[in-house]
């Protein structure tokens, strides 16, 4: 994957065209192949099959989301709150699903403001 196989005009972090292009290291791409399948199948389809459902975030959290994410849609997060004593969602507008990638300024920002 190169820098111009996504629309980074969209992004609102200009930091991101380098780091998906950093991506086009064949290293680097089978390693975030590798992470993500793990989530897939290990966290993600556990979490829509219910298995946390009996469980309560108890602990400040925040989820950052794309507002054009395609996988987690920004409508649809409204239903979590039952699920946590302290949660925070920020929607990051014009950006897609992998926010570290496309917006790494960004995702840091949002982090570092919460953890204070």
């Amino acid at each position: 994957m190169t820098s111009q196989a996504r629309p980074h005009d969209r992004s609102p972090c200009s930091a991101g065209v380098t780091a998906v292009a950093s991506v086009g290291d064949p290293a680097r791409a089978r390693a975030s192949e590798r992470l993500l399948h793990e989530f897939a199948y290990h966290e993600k389809l556990p979490a829509i099959w219910g298995a946390y459902r009996s469980r309560r975030l108890s602990v400040p959290a925040l989820m950052l989301n794309g507002e054009r994410d395609f996988f987690v849609p920004a409508p649809s997060l409204g239903g979590s709150w039952p699920y946590a004593d302290d949660l925070r969602v920020q929607v990051i507008p014009t950006a897609g699903h992998l926010l570290a990638e496309e917006c790494p300024e960004t995702v840091a920002a949002a982090t570092c403001a919460f953890l204070q």
